[in-house]
């Protein structure tokens, strides 16, 4: 029985032997894989604050041109009020003219020459 039992514990040695040996390479390609995995956190981090910084700036520069556009639109319709009063003002005109010349258009003069004949 005691080679038996002698038999059993070195068994029971390289099992363990072996479990050491396999947790040892397993613990060894997760400490790889946890700096691999903070490696790319690292990387991701840095790429989400480029990305905000982006995102902020151009939003900004959305506000900016909203703002601008907002003025544009507001001078055009100034402009666009503007000059349809002038043209009424310019129809009214051109009313009163004619309503004072009384068709003086339509009015012969006879044979009236303005040629000089002498200076």
């Amino acid at each position: 029985t005691e080679t038996t039992n002698k038999q059993n514990f070195e068994m029971l040695q390289q099992s363990i032997e072996d479990e050491i040996k396999f947790g040892n390479k397993d613990m060894g390609e997760a400490k790889k894989g946890l700096a691999g995995s903070g490696e790319a956190k690292a990387t991701a981090e840095g790429e989400l604050e480029s990305t905000s910084k982006d995102l902020a700036a151009d939003t900004e520069a959305k506000g900016e041109l909203h703002q601008a556009c907002m003025t544009k639109a507001e001078d055009f319709e100034a402009e666009t009020k503007s000059r349809g009063e002038e043209l009424k003002a310019i129809a009214e005109a051109k009313k009163v003219i004619q309503e004072m010349t009384g068709g003086a258009e339509s009015v012969e003069y006879g044979s009236a020459s303005f040629l000089q004949v002498a200076a």
